[in-house]
């Protein structure tokens, strides 16, 4: 190898790392104007405008939870966890040690066990359901824990995967 061919091999590995910083700008720039003009950065959160499609499921007091019940509340708060999870964890502690002042519907993914001392302590914000199946997950949109929506009148208004996200006090 000339010291040529060893100058042209170290310039192309710079320009591949200038280029790779500019790439890492560049998305960081269009992710802080998404979010300075409201758009939700993460495309697996349930998009406002979404009509909660139908669902039915049974909550742990044995009461009857869907779409057509959600969208009975002028607003609420809707709370996706699993089970084992911190950040999902840290949001029940949030919420229980300062509810909000819309109602709180929580459904409960993940070890049975587990789950139901999650849905204990949420249980006292409002009803709860633990759930197998994701015919919840799909008639929200949503794919990923945590995942908080709040709802008007059945329809996504905003959804985050932290409280102030979605709520502001």
């Amino acid at each position: 190898m000339t010291i040529f061919e060893g100058c042209l091999g170290l310039a192309s590995l710079v320009a591949g790392l200038v280029n790779l910083l500019l790439i890492f700008g560049l998305t960081s720039r269009l992710r802080a104007l998404e979010q300075a003009a409201g758009h939700p950065i993460a495309p697996q959160l349930p998009q406002p405008g979404h009509v909660v499609r139908p669902f039915e499921i049974a909550s742990t007091t044995g009461a009857m939870l869907s779409a057509a019940s959600l969208s009975a509340h002028e607003r609420a708060l809707v709370c996706f966890v699993t089970s084992g999870c911190s950040k999902c964890k840290a949001i029940e502690h949030q919420i229980v040690a300062d509810p909000p002042a819309i109602p709180v519907v929580s459904f409960i993914y993940g070890d049975l066990v587990e789950a139901r001392l999650l849905a204990a302590r949420l249980g006292q914000l409002g009803p709860v359901a633990i759930f197998e199946s994701h015919r919840v997950t799909d008639a929200f949109g949503t794919v990923n824990f945590p995942t908080l929506v709040r709802l008007e009148r059945g329809v996504v208004a905003a959804a985050g995967r932290a409280l102030e996200d979605v709520i502001t006090r």
